[in-house]
């Protein structure tokens, strides 16, 4: 960026700043984005949360098939682990220490190790979709695996997740599994196909 595009930024940012710390804080008028670099959106992040109450920005970055956690004010080191290729992804933001995120990405990764579930895949071992659950540490941004076992690709988007369960639906065989990770146990509920709801 040029000198005058930064001064503008800066500007931009004071003006803001000024207005919003004013008594009654007003919308002067409707911002449209602003682009900051010329680059391919195809190399830049995705950003997969910003964590509430933080500063930390958690980040996918696709053609490294990296998960980073930066802190936008820089007071602490960026964070990566390596997660292949991401299908999907759901948080946990209500842990007072740490932020949840569970993915179901294709693998697998040197280091990765299944720890004993098999819950929606046991007719073919050969299945390289992993789902994982990974703990971020407010404090120092460490990323530590908590647990982690192959799944089947037709399983969607996981649909829930808190601070011990996570449930995963299979759209083939209309089947929900819950896992509970800390409790080392697992459930799975039959759907019945005739539930769909008429408009």
């Amino acid at each position: 960026m040029s000198v005058d595009e930064l001064k503008c930024i800066a500007h931009r940012t004071r003006k803001l700043e000024y207005n919003w710390n004013q008594r009654r804080p007003r919308i002067v008028r409707s911002l449209g984005p602003i682009q900051y670099s010329n680059a391919n959106p195809q190399l830049l992040p995705d950003i997969l949360a910003v964590i509430p109450g933080t500063s930390f920005v958690v980040l996918h970055l696709r053609r490294l098939e990296k998960m980073l956690v930066c802190d936008s004010e820089g007071k602490k080191p960026t964070r990566s682990i390596d997660i292949s290729t991401l299908i999907h992804h759901t948080h946990w933001f209500h842990e007072p220490e740490c932020h949840l995120i569970a993915l179901i990405s294709d693998g697998p990764q040197s280091g990765w190790v299944s720890m004993g579930y098999e819950y929606i895949v046991a007719e073919n071992l050969s299945v390289r979709t992993w789902l994982r659950i990974l703990s971020i540490d407010l404090e120092s941004l460490e990323i530590r695996e908590i647990f982690a076992t192959r799944t089947h690709p037709r399983v969607s988007a996981p649909f829930f997740l808190d601070s011990s369960t996570i449930g995963l639906v299979d759209i083939i065989n209309c089947t929900v599994a819950v896992i509970n990770f800390i409790r080392d146990s697992s459930a799975e509920i039959v759907l019945k196909r005739d539930l769909a709801v008429k408009t």
